[in-house]
């Protein structure tokens, strides 16, 4: 049944079935007198088989009001719609236990409500229509986890100013069309972990210029593609694991100048491109373990202003490095970290002199740690990478790893 839009809050839902018996104290939904709600029914009003309803709030209500018992003998309530009679009684809650008396509702709306946290999580819900959450001014946290999702499309979250998080964690998400939360711009946490978000634009996140915290943990992810976080310069945490991710543009990090912390592990890479973090030189905390890296290049990670800092810490075993003088930097960076945890990382991260099929790393292979210049083939007039001129690397031998000694 199809409802006229309105500034409002509506989707299509479907809720548990938790139908109670008949009572003489319960007052009928659709013959409410001297109540604080009067509603009116599609049909006959004294019939408990209404299909549309839409109630009007005329006076102070909480959430255990008897009038909400009503919804027990409407089992066949299909539309369901909240409206403010006066501005001064806004609905401020979301009467969950009324609605888990109505199995076949499919459209739930609330008009000029006055909520501060919408929580529908664990209902089934499966589609938000376009100004289905909208005109909202207090609702700060907006809860839909747990839901049956599998898209949100633009216009469905408008005229939000004060909504700061919004959670749509383990739902069925495939897609986000383009400026799907463009007007959401005082957001500053988007959790999307747990859903099969395949393709991610430059205008997927586009509006969310104050988020700090995104979370796409465990989806479905393969390529990033150029600037695909730029709408988000606020950006300080980023979690990608578990993706599948394969390729990475060069410019996909482009225009994180506050990130700090990138979780890329278990995925799929196998090269990084030149410069990767040239848009977010102030990581602080990157992950690229459980990957299937072949080689990490010092051009790969060069960028990253506070590579040898105290801070600074990156994880890379789980990889499937080839022993080969592209990974050289990592002996000199080992000996000018300030950090020690990194410094460990480095000592036991491992390479192979012969390229193994993916996702067979040998747990024997050889701790590039030990290994010298020569046994890497590097050339003998290898540069060495240009780290911070602060820094006083340690000389790295091209002998033996037995042989050499590293000194200041």
């Amino acid at each position: 049944m199809q409802m006229k839009r309105s500034a409002s809050f509506g989707f299509a839902i479907v809720l548990s079935s938790c139908a109670g018996a008949a009572s003489p104290l319960v007052p009928n939904l659709c013959r409410l007198m001297d109540q604080p709600m009067y509603c009116r029914c599609d049909g006959d009003d004294y019939a408990d088989d209404a299909t549309d309803v839409s109630c009007y709030i005329t006076r102070p209500l909480t959430a255990d009001h008897v009038v909400f018992k009503s919804f027990q003998n409407h089992l066949s309530l299909v539309s369901l719609t909240f409206n403010a009679f006066d501005l001064k009684y806004k609905l401020s809650f979301v009467p969950s236990e009324a609605l888990k008396q109505c199995a076949q509702l499919e459209r739930l709306k609330f008009t000029q409500s006055d909520l501060g946290v919408l929580k529908t999580h664990s209902n089934a819900i499966t589609e938000l229509e376009p100004d289905s959450i909208a005109n909202i001014p207090r609702l700060k946290r907006l809860e839909l986890g747990d839901n049956k999702l599998t898209k949100v499309p633009a216009g469905a979250l408008r005229e939000l100013p004060a909504l700061a998080q919004v959670f749509l964690e383990r739902n069925d998400i495939r897609s986000i069309e383009d400026g799907a939360f463009a007007d959401l711009r005082n957001v500053k946490e988007l959790d999307l972990s747990d859903n099969a978000i395949e393709t991610l634009s430059a205008r997927t996140f586009e509006g969310l210029s104050r988020v700090v915290r995104l979370d796409l943990f465990r989806n479905k992810v393969r390529r990033l593609e150029a600037r695909t976080f730029s709408a988000l310069p606020a950006l300080v945490e980023l979690d990608l694991k578990y993706n599948g991710v394969a390729e990475v543009d060069p410019l996909a990090f482009e225009g994180l100048p506050q990130l700090s912390v990138l979780y890329l592990s278990y995925n799929r890479l196998r090269i990084l491109p030149a410069h990767m973090f040239r848009g977010a030189p102030n990581l602080v905390t990157v992950d690229l373990s459980q990957n299937q890296l072949l080689t990490l290049t010092w051009r790969s990670v060069q960028d990253l202003s506070k590579i040898r800092s105290e801070a600074f810490d990156m994880s890379l075993t789980g990889n499937e490095f080839m022993c080969d003088c592209r990974l050289a930097w990592m002996l000199y960076l080992e000996n000018a970290t300030r950090n020690e945890k990194f410094r460990r990382e480095l000592r036991h991260v491992k390479c192979s002199f012969e390229q193994t099929p993916p996702g067979n790393m040998s747990s024997s292979g050889t701790k590039v740690a030990r290994l010298s210049l020569r046994q890497l083939g590097c050339p003998d007039d290898y540069a060495p990478p240009d780290l911070p001129s602060t820094t006083r690397a340690k000389k790295v031998s091209t002998a033996c790893p037995y042989e050499r000694r590293l000194r200041f």
